[in-house]
């Protein structure tokens, strides 16, 4: 195994970095799991082994020097939270064995720093403790949790290790090496003060150690979260500390006959003292206790301590203090070390020197009640790809969730739920998700509501945004081909498909008719060789009829051609429809299904059944092209205020059949609902499409118990749920919300924008109002959001006078104009 360091002294040792499972992301019973999980662990250990777990953490600053700046918003992004001052936190995991017996009775000082050299004694005895100790590193990552929580353990490398005596003696300092200064109540390590407390000996310890207990943070009558001892010492401390926790696994019969002996002189002497027949008895249990339980349990010698560093003896003091009122809260009175000892403590808190402790510094326990001072979870994992969302602890700090999951770590599928109340984000949310995968798939999404009309003025060039407004034209062309391109089968099918609606209205095409439509079709391409479109296609058709009937030999059985010029003429001259084809500036045709987002805003046509049925033909069309045709790109389908959508006839099954088909497409599907009571559950469609949904954001709703019961979930996750609390009034703004990714994976994220990227997700009110205005006086979204930004305060007073009805429409729109222009 490369990734060992032998001291001086010719101790070896093993060294791996350990990714713990996230801080409030496991259970009750998972604290259970976790406390026999390490307590087999240690019970296995070769005798000898010293277990040496080091958490450390620094305060730092956040660097995104390696994120992309593609794009306003990732621009903006980047910006806001490079430099952002959080805690860094890593575990290191070290199996120690020494190359001779532990000196328990002699206090040494190892003030030499001690240098890798070759090991000389690499015999059967190292090659055996490599093998146990990779049979225990293989026990670790085995553990699965309620959670779908996971320890990752990777090995440490060499330089690394060769460079940890510096590291961590120099106060956990990556720059440079610095000088110890040993004072009476601290050690100057470097221009930083330090000190050290730790564990007092087993008499002082509670007399029981629980595996978990009730976290108070989160926490209510009917919420529970949990945590063990160990999590007093994590992220509970917000400044930088080593958080030890150390464990010799000495010869069993060691121990039983020491007790053993001591139970024997307290028998002898019970008579004279009351409190020897006290501890004779207590004695006489514990011997008994390790009888019945030497099979599966041992007893070690621990040590825990807390390495704490400050800029000042005042900010020294004030982090003792708050050390201490951590051990109280587990009703532990903490040993301060101070002189010699003090420096000898922050010494042995470097693994190869660990053999030096004496019993002094140890307390005697089982290996259960050891794993009970374990700290077992930490800070936010990033995956490897996905959305930034932001830890829940440790100032808030950017993490990478994978929504996608390629290796199908989490799901099998990437169908989606969204919900929340109105008012909670869904659409805010929905916005990041797809500006978070602009670069990396094709999106579209149908809407009721304008929720993506801004993400589409940032990006004009690759997001399509389709809407009706009375009047006004789609600004739409399916008939337009690209330059040197001629009519397909594929494009002849669509067309078709796109003519039918208009003309077949309250009735299916069938397929002579269809047959008809085709041949008319090529007909009209054979002839016309540019400025394709549907009015002149129309138009054609009807100045030409009697010719094209006769050329095409089209019988009256088969297609009436007077219901086709009656209906298909109000599109074109002066028919009630003739506007929705018109020409525009702002024409997409054959680039359509080239831009990256498709929006359909469809809340103005909801009601007008030819409108929507051919919006709903458009929207097939571009899902065929976008996702189904494309499987070399990642595809995603999303559809906002489903609810609304679930009364259009027939869509409800499409959206099923979606659900069953998109992920053999490379593709996943989104919806967007207020509520999980909105989907009716005796409906067989709708617990197939529940069943086809493996993922699943949760902002907010009033019955997180039917959304646990629906979906399936944990006991934990519904806590998960219902601990869900945003703050949109404080200094740094944010939303909370659960993402379950599979049947296992779940977490509480916290999503925290800068101002520009708010601006750009942000959907209703009068600010928002108000921003759409300056666009419209702009015409540049990126550049009206820094006028909103710049202006903000004027902004809101114009919208509370607005709101108090102080002034009207037009006062409002000659303010903007002033503080704009």
């Amino acid at each position: 195994m490369e990734n060992n360091i032998v001291g001086v002294q010719g101790n070896y040792a093993l060294g791996f970095r350990l990714e713990m499972p996230e801080k409030y992301s496991i259970g009750e019973q998972d604290y259970d799991v976790l406390n026999d999980y390490y307590s087999k662990l240690l019970n296995d250990l070769p005798v000898g082994t010293i277990f040496f777990k080091q958490d450390i953490f620094k305060e730092d600053k956040f660097d995104t020097s390696n994120w992309k700046s593609r794009n306003f918003l990732e621009e903006s992004t980047n910006k806001y939270f490079n430099g952002l001052p959080y805690l860094k936190h890593i575990t290191n995991l070290f199996f120690v064995l020494p190359n001779k017996s532990i000196e328990w009775n002699k206090l040494k000082n190892p003030l030499r720093k001690p240098n890798k050299k070759s090991f000389l004694e690499f015999d059967e005895r190292i090659e055996s403790f490599n093998t146990q100790i990779k049979q225990g590193i293989n026990f670790i990552q085995s553990v699965k949790l309620s959670g779908g929580a996971t320890f990752k353990v990777t090995e440490l490398d060499n330089e690394y290790l060769n460079e940890y005596y510096t590291y961590l003696l120099g106060g956990i300092n990556e720059d440079y090496s610095v000088d110890i200064k040993k004072e009476w109540e601290h050690l100057r390590i470097g221009n930083k003060f330090s000190t050290v407390l730790k564990f007092p000996t087993e008499d002082k310890l509670p007399e029981e150690l629980s595996t978990c207990r009730l976290d108070s943070d989160l926490s209510s009558d009917k919420i529970k979260f949990f945590k063990n001892y160990g999590d007093n010492f994590g992220f509970d401390l917000n400044f930088s500390h080593v958080y030890n926790q150390i464990a010799v696994i000495d010869d069993a019969k060691a121990h039983y006959l020491k007790a053993k002996k001591n139970n024997e002189d307290l028998s002898k002497f019970r008579k004279f003292d009351k409190t020897n027949d006290y501890w004779a008895e207590e004695t006489e249990k514990m011997l008994n206790e390790m009888v019945k339980n030497a099979d599966n349990e041992r007893v070690v010698r621990g040590h825990n301590n807390i390495v704490i560093f400050a800029d000042s003896e005042s900010d020294l003091k004030l982090r003792v203090d708050k050390v201490v009122d951590r051990f109280k809260d587990i009703n532990i009175k903490p040993d301060r070390a101070y002189g010699d000892n003090l420096l000898a403590l922050y010494e042995y808190s470097y693994p190869l020197n660990a053999d030096l402790f004496v019993n002094e510094h140890y307390y005697i326990a089982s290996t259960n009640a050891f794993a009970t001072t374990l700290l077992l979870t930490g800070k936010y994992n990033d995956d490897k790809e996905g959305v930034r969302f932001n830890s829940r602890i440790n100032s808030m700090v950017p993490v990478v969730v994978d929504n996608w999951d390629e290796p199908k770590k989490y799901m099998k599928a990437r169908n989606s739920f969204i919900f929340a109340p109105t008012g909670y984000g869904k659409s805010f949310l929905a916005n990041h998700i797809i500006s978070s995968n602009f670069f990396n798939s094709k999106q579209v999404i149908v809407d009721l509501g304008e929720s993506y009309r801004k993400l589409s003025a940032l990006f004009p060039g690759e997001i399509a945004f389709l809407t009706y407004k009375e009047g006004q034209s789609l600004g739409i062309n399916p008939f337009e081909l690209r330059e040197g391109e001629s009519l397909t089968t594929s494009k002849m099918e669509e067309l078709v498909e796109f003519i039918a609606v208009h003309f077949k209205r309250d009735s299916k095409i069938n397929e002579t008719e269809k047959a008809v439509l085709r041949k008319i079709i090529e007909l009209y391409y054979e002839n016309i060789k540019s400025n394709h479109s549907l009015p002149h296609f129309i138009k054609s058709f009807i100045v030409d009829k009697d010719e094209i009937v006769k050329l095409l030999d089209i019988k009256e059985e088969f297609f009436n051609v007077e219901e086709f010029i009656l209906l298909m003429g109000e599109f074109v001259d002066n028919g009630a429809y003739s506007f929705l084809y018109k020409e525009t500036e702002e024409q997409f045709g054959a680039d359509l299904y080239d831009k990256r987002i498709v929006v359909f805003e469809l809340d103005s046509i909801s009601d007008n059944p030819l409108l929507l049925t051919v919006m709903l033909q458009l929207i097939a069309t571009a899902i065929k092209k976008m996702i189904w045709q494309d499987k070399s790109t990642r595809g995603y389908l999303w559809f906002d205020e489903f609810a609304k959508q679930l009364k259009w006839n027939g869509v409800l099954a499409r959206i099923e059949w979606y659900f069953q088909a998109i992920r053999k497409q490379e593709g996943g599907i989104g919806v967007i609902l207020q509520s999980i009571n909105q989907l009716d559950e005796n409906n067989p469609l709708v617990k197939a499409i529940i069943d086809n949904t493996q993922l699943l954001y949760v902002l907010g709703a009033k019955n997180y118990r039917e959304i646990q019961r629906r979906f399936n979930l944990s006991e934990h996750a519904y806590y998960q749920m219902a601990s869900i609390k945003s703050d949109f009034e404080g200094e740094r703004k944010y939303s909370e919300l659960f993402i379950g990714r599979g049947e296992e994976t779940h977490q509480v994220y916290r999503l925290e924008v800068p101002k520009q990227v708010y601006w750009a997700y942000q959907t209703e009110g009068a600010m928002n109002d108000i921003l759409m205005k300056i666009h419209d006086l702009k015409t540049d979204m990126e550049e009206a959001i820094n006028v909103m930004i710049d202006n903000e305060q004027e902004f809101k007073e114009i919208a509370r006078k607005k709101k108090d009805k102080r002034i009207t429409d037009s006062e409002v729109n000659e303010l903007i104009k002033n503080i704009v222009l």
